[in-house]
């Protein structure tokens, strides 16, 4: 499952804010380098697009287990979709 929240949150323990249905969500990784989230979510009836702005973290199963937190860095509105370039959320101690 693949969840978004708001940018303030700061307790993960919980469901997000909204559950995403992405057309598509990939990771790039690296051994010993780095992590990308691609993700393009359309602009649905639902509104769930809206969830996903700058700064908000996405939750979703990656080889790593089965919740890995991104924060998102871009989210680019199209005519139909929303996408999203995302970095594992412990770069934000960098």
């Amino acid at each position: 499952m693949i969840q978004v929240y708001s940018p303030d949150t700061t307790d993960f323990s919980h469901n997000g804010d909204m559950t995403l249905f992405p057309l598509s969500c990939e990771l790039s990784s690296e051994l010993n380098g780095a992590w990308e989230l691609t993700m393009t979510h359309p602009l649905d009836d639902e509104g769930r697009w809206k969830h996903i702005v700058q700064e908000s973290v996405i939750a979703c199963p990656t080889f790593q287990g089965d919740k890995q937190l991104f924060r998102v860095d871009k989210a680019i509105q199209t005519d139909t979709t929303v996408d999203v370039t995302a970095y594992p959320i412990f770069f934000d101690s960098a």
